[in-house]
């Protein structure tokens, strides 16, 4: 829609030296906000996989207390993503942004630290919160972006977002490997960096 010209034999081609090349040319603070963004989804990635591993073995729930559990998740994500536009806009895309990285960080902490269904309960509705935020990441972007690299700005972004979770369920078990609250140890402690 944005286009004044339609591109003649469009032909999708993926290099990563262009990538990197376009990386430079951005503006620092939106470096080092994808960074920022990037070093999170890596850290929330190496143990969300194992938050199941982790209600069942340790903290010891049914089957039936967990998929009442991702219900309770999906309408707290549900609501709080809806909600979020309108908090972005009355309160700043940066603060809502922060407040839902801190929440991503400190939620590994508070899922170890779970005894029962019912703390867990709570804490499930609590991450839906983080919602709040990915509503307002590509607003961000848009914000402080001039319209001719819009496009290109908020698509390097979603690929290096998409790239920092391939690792992270790797590392995560390894770590749970180890011990099952190393995994969400690490995570809070990279979650926190990033802020």
């Amino acid at each position: 829609e944005t286009l004044r010209r339609k591109p003649k034999n469009l032909k999708m081609k993926i290099e990563i030296k262009p990538l990197i090349e376009f990386f430079k040319k951005i503006p620092p603070q939106i470096k080092y906000f994808i960074v920022s963004i990037s070093i999170s989804t890596f850290a929330w990635s190496m143990m969300n996989l194992y938050f199941i591993f982790y209600a069942f073995d340790i903290i010891g729930i049914q089957p039936i207390e967990w998929g009442i559990l991702m219900g309770i998740e999906l309408l707290s994500l549900g609501f709080f993503t809806f909600a979020g536009a309108k908090i972005s806009d009355k309160y700043g895309r940066r603060n809502v942004i922060l407040i839902s990285l801190l929440m991503f960080a400190l939620i590994p902490l508070m899922y170890i630290n779970s005894h029962n269904f019912f703390q867990l309960s709570l804490l499930y509705i609590l991450m839906g919160s983080v919602g709040l935020g990915w509503a307002s990441v590509e607003a961000y972007l848009a914000d402080r972006t001039s319209q001719k690299l819009r496009g290109k700005t908020i698509g390097l972004s979603d690929s290096l977002l998409t790239a920092s979770t391939i690792p992270g369920p790797l590392f995560g078990g390894i770590l749970f490997s180890i011990s099952p609250q190393i995994p969400f140890i690490a995570s809070a402690i990279i979650g926190l960096t990033s802020v």
